[in-house]
C-alpha cells in the first residue's frame, strides 16, 4: 500500500507561524492610518463647520452673530447669538478616538464675519502622537494644518 504525500503537523505549524509574523505588522499599520484618516476627517469637518458659521454671520443669517464650540472632549456645536446668550443650531460629534486638545471656541462678529484674533483649535489621538490644528484668523480665513 503507497501512502500519499501529506504535510507534518510541525510543517503546518511553521506555515502558521509565517503567515502570523506577516499579518501582525500589516494590522498595526492599518490600524495607524484608520487613526490617522479619522484626525484628518475631524479636522476637515470642524473647518467645514466654521466656514459655515463665518458665512452665517458675514451674511447676517437671522441677524444675529455666529460661533463654534466645543461641548465635552469629543463634540462641537454650531451657535448663534452671542459669547454670553447663545442658542445650540447643530451638534457634531469627531471621529471615534479623536479628542480636542485645550479650549476650542471662536465667534465671528455680525455683518462683517471676523474674529476678536487669530485662534488654533487642536485636535488630536486619544493616545495623543498624532495632532492637527485647525486655525482662524481675525479675517475669518479656516486652514487645517498637522502638528
Amino acid at each position: 500500500m503507497k501512502t500519499l504525500p501529506a504535510l507534518t503537523l510541525i510543517e503546518l505549524l511553521v506555515v502558521i507561524g509565517i503567515i502570523a509574523v506577516v499579518a501582525i505588522p500589516s494590522v498595526i499599520v492599518f490600524n495607524n492610518v484608520r487613526i490617522n484618516q479619522s484626525l484628518v476627517t475631524s479636522a476637515e469637518s470642524l473647518a467645514t463647520v466654521i466656514e459655515r458659521a463665518h458665512l452665517f454671520a458675514r451674511d447676517g443669517k437671522d441677524e444675529k452673530a455666529w460661533g463654534v464650540r466645543k461641548d465635552g472632549n469629543n463634540n462641537y456645536i454650531l451657535i448663534s447669538g452671542n459669547p454670553v446668550i447663545w442658542s445650540m443650531e447643530s451638534e457634531y460629534r469627531l471621529e471615534p478616538g479623536i479628542k480636542f486638545n485645550g479650549p476650542a471656541s471662536v465667534w465671528f462678529v455680525l455683518g462683517s464675519g471676523e474674529t476678536t484674533g487669530n485662534f488654533s483649535i487642536k485636535l488630536e489621538t486619544l493616545s495623543g502622537n498624532k495632532v492637527m490644528k485647525v486655525e482662524v484668523n481675525q479675517a475669518g480665513v479656516v486652514t487645517v494644518k498637522k502638528g
